[in-house]
């Protein structure tokens, strides 16, 4: 990877994942080809971002993967997995191509959705009196 997220930005990443997924989100199902299962998920798209959280099982510890999805391709950027209490951010790709983008995007949809949100993140971008 040529770029490095600071510890900020990474948690960042990881908490308007969840957040996505665990508020916006819809129960779905994925199909694994590896081993020709159905596996079931929680899905959120939101524009051209696709959040899906698969729950742990034999096959794996839990997985949030965040995808950029655009004119019939899928790009995977990072995704959170639990191994231990704290999960680990993988990068998939260059963090400077997407990270404004999909940050973005995932806290406009969050802040539209929970009006508490949008007005604490209204007060801290109001310019001081």
């Amino acid at each position: 990877m040529n770029s490095e997220l600071h510890t900020s930005q990474a948690r960042l990443l990881g908490v308007l994942a969840l957040a996505a997924v665990e508020r916006l989100g819809g129960d779905g199902v994925l199909f694994a080809a590896a081993d020709d299962r159905l596996r079931e998920c929680k899905v959120v798209r939101v524009g051209d971002i696709a959040v899906v959280d698969q729950p742990a099982d034999d096959s794996g510890p839990r997985t949030v993967s965040v995808y950029l999805i655009g004119e019939g391709a899928k790009f995977l950027l990072y995704s959170l997995q639990w191994h231990s209490a704290a999960p680990d951010l993988h990068l998939a790709r260059d963090p400077r191509d997407w990270f404004g983008v999909v940050s973005m995007t995932l806290l406009d949809a969050l802040a539209k959705s929970d009006p508490a949100l949008r007005a604490s993140l209204r007060a801290c971008a109001a310019p001081p009196q």
